[in-house]
Order: C-alpha cells, then sequence, then structure tokens
C-alpha cells in the first residue's frame, strides 16, 4: 500500500542523511539509497536561479505572513530566519544515482539543492538539503500490478514523476489514468462524467471515489490549485479502485474453487 508519510515527506528540500529508502522499480524492494559518491553539483543561475527562490527560499514568509493567527512577533522572527537562510546557504542543481541494495540496479536522478557556505570541508550528508525533481526511470509511489492494465500503468507512470516537478502536470496525468480506467472497463463515452456514472451500475463505491478524483484532475488540468499532498490522498484511492482488475482476474478461478468446496462437502453432508 502507498505511504503516504514518505511521499509527503518529499515535497520539499530534505537533508541528505535523512533522506529515506524508496522502492525499486526493478525489483519493488524498498531499498532503493542515493550513492553519494555519484553526486554533483554546480552553482544555480538566471531564471532558475529566480524560480528557486520564490519556491524555497521565501516559502516559509510566505506562509507566515498569511496566517493571520501568527503574531506580528512571530511573523517578524520567522522572516528573520528565513533572511537568515539566504544568506548563508547556496542554491545548486545537482545529478545523483539511487542504487538498489537487493538487486543493484540504479535509477538517475536530477534536482536542486541548498549547501552551506563558507563551510572549508563540505559534509553532503549534513550540509547539504536536496530535492530530486525527475527520477530515470520513474519511481513507483504504490506497485503496479500486472493485473492492470498497460495504457493505465503508462499514465501512471507519469504521474509518479510528475509529481516531484510539476503538480498541475501530475493531476492533469491522474485524469487521463482515470479516462484509461473506465475505457478499460466497457465505458467508452467521449465524457468522463458519463462513463463514471454508466460505471456505477456495476461498481457504485468506486465509481463515488472516482468522482472525487475527477474534480482533482479537473482542478490540476484547469486551475493549476492542487498540492502534493491532493496528489498522493488522489493516488491511495485510486491503488484500492485498481484492484478491480485483480479481482476480476482471479474471480473465476475462485468461483470454480468454491464450487468445488460447496459440491464436495454438500454430498459429504448428504451422505451423513
Amino acid at each position: 500500500m502507498l505511504n503516504k508519510n514518505l511521499w509527503n515527506s518529499l515535497s520539499d528540500l530534505k537533508q541528505i542523511k535523512s533522506y529515506p529508502e524508496l522502492p525499486c522499480p526493478y525489483c519493488g524492494n524498498h531499498k532503493l539509497k542515493l550513492d553519494l559518491s555519484t553526486f554533483q553539483y554546480k552553482n544555480l543561475t538566471g531564471s532558475v536561479l529566480k524560480n528557486y527562490n520564490e519556491k524555497y527560499n521565501f516559502k516559509k514568509v510566505q506562509q507566515t505572513f498569511a496566517n493571520s493567527d501568527e503574531s506580528t512577533f512571530i511573523k517578524l522572527l520567522t522572516g528573520t530566519f528565513a533572511v537568515i537562510d539566504v544568506l548563508s546557504h547556496t542554491p545548486v542543481q545537482f545529478t545523483a544515482f539511487f542504487q538498489c541494495d537487493i538487486c543493484s540496479s540504479s535509477v538517475a536522478s536530477l534536482g536542486l539543492a541548498k549547501v552551506q557556505k563558507n563551510k572549508e570541508k563540505l559534509d553532503l550528508s549534513t550540509d547539504m538539503e536536496i530535492k530530486v525533481l525527475s527520477f530515470n526511470p520513474p519511481i513507483p509511489i504504490f506497485e503496479l500490478q500486472e493485473s492492470t492494465p498497460e495504457s493505465i500503468n503508462n499514465e501512471l507512470l507519469h504521474v509518479f514523476n510528475y509529481f516531484h516537478s510539476d503538480i498541475s502536470s501530475s493531476g492533469s496525468k491522474l485524469r487521463r489514468a482515470i479516462e484509461h480506467l473506465c475505457f478499460e472497463l466497457g465505458c467508452n463515452h467521449k465524457n468522463l462524467h458519463r462513463n463514471i456514472q454508466e460505471l456505477s451500475k456495476q461498481y457504485p463505491q468506486e465509481a463515488k471515489w472516482l468522482e472525487s478524483l475527477k474534480l482533482v484532475g479537473n482542478e490540476a488540468t484547469h486551475s493549476g490549485g492542487v498540492s502534493e499532498k491532493d496528489i498522493i490522498d488522489s493516488l491511495q484511492i485510486l491503488e484500492v479502485i485498481l484492484d478491480i482488475f485483480r479481482r476480476n482476474e482471479i474471480e473465476p478461478l475462485i468461483n470454480q474453487t468454491a464450487l468445488l468446496l460447496e459440491n464436495k462437502y454438500t454430498k459429504t453432508s448428504q451422505v451423513a
């Protein structure tokens, strides 16, 4: 099952020494670790530096001053710490590989980071905070099942990878995954709302959940007001909905096995 705490923790800069082990896209084990020996970085410049400053350096200031419940002293204190943070750290871009302890496969990554200034000798594990923007191949936020149609899994891989850098695109791809889900279950209207309504005849609870996910996808596609938490919450729901395909795949075998048991013990009880 999807680990919400893990993925929500990666939505912001994170100290390297506390960066968690991730699920390996090759073997599925949660033993994918950052290989510091492959870590390379360079200073940010131009528009990339501007975007970094807008997103990270003054994020806490904006959040605090937007909260009317905070006292003026707390707001000023938080703003001061943010300025100190800007003066004491250098924003950089990095590339690095993650390696699985189980299967030894590697995953490439790139992202943004901040590194402490004016240190004679840097310890990357403690003196740098990173935010991965892309993994290649994508890291599965939840395990993709072979029973799920390929068209859905392909869209989910985009959802997973965009989650780290472009939440609006991640939400848009989530909507595409829902569209493919409806098509794979025989609902072929051009309108997603009508497809979900048709799906509700056979899967009423799942259709109700899909209506909520559709709203998230619409917001991401048209307004861009979706957060990382919204995407993780949506994927947690979608993972459960996708169990439809596993159930559909195994139900004939389960029905056959249940019938054999029923026949066996019905005959036994009749003899007794």
